[in-house]
């Protein structure tokens, strides 16, 4: 795909990591990475719990740790189910997305493979339930994303092929 005035009406560099294509074979785009739509970006919101998220990141890594905790329990697995609450501690009292991130990464957090399959089927609605809270519960947040209306957001981050393209915004509009 080649950008050009036939197809590309507009392209704007905005703040903190958005691209906008406007009308680009006949939709808008909007590729992001490390803005306002990330989930590292900081945004206090509650779960329904009342349990307290300073980030879209921290809550996803702290649930995937209870989840871990919990099926390892169930399975007599209580030195990996003791580990993960540990990591639940560290994530929770974390403010630096990045470390919530590493710290329930593979490296540290243990999930064998049915636990990993499990996970893997649950993830996606668990991302997406934590986005309604952190939009939901953040209005200047919510009516930026509103404003987006019609718009295909997309996470251009070159190494992130599972939440992301795979690809920065240059290289996926360019081929």
């Amino acid at each position: 795909i080649v950008v050009n005035q036939e197809n590309l009406s507009l392209f704007v560099e905005a703040e903190g990591g958005i691209c906008a294509f406007e009308k680009f074979e006949g939709q808008r785009l909007i590729f992001f990475q490390g803005s306002w739509i990330s989930n590292f970006q900081p945004a206090i919101f509650e779960d329904s719990n009342g349990v307290r998220y300073n980030c879209t990141e921290q809550a996803f890594q702290a649930i995937k740790t209870l989840f871990v905790a919990r099926e390892a329990k169930l399975k007599g697995l209580d030195k990996i189910a003791d580990s993960a609450l540990v990591l639940y501690q560290k994530i929770m009292k974390s403010t630096n997305a990045l470390y919530q991130k590493l710290s329930a990464s593979q490296k540290f957090l243990y999930m064998d493979k049915e636990m990993l399959d499990t996970w893997m089927l649950v993830s996606g609605e668990v991302m997406v339930r934590l986005n309604r809270l952190k939009f939901g519960q953040n209005k200047h947040f919510r009516d930026r994303l509103l404003a987006l209306d019609g718009s295909r957001i997309l996470e251009a981050i070159p190494d992130d092929q599972l939440w992301g393209i795979g690809m920065n915004a240059a290289t996926a509009v360019n081929g």
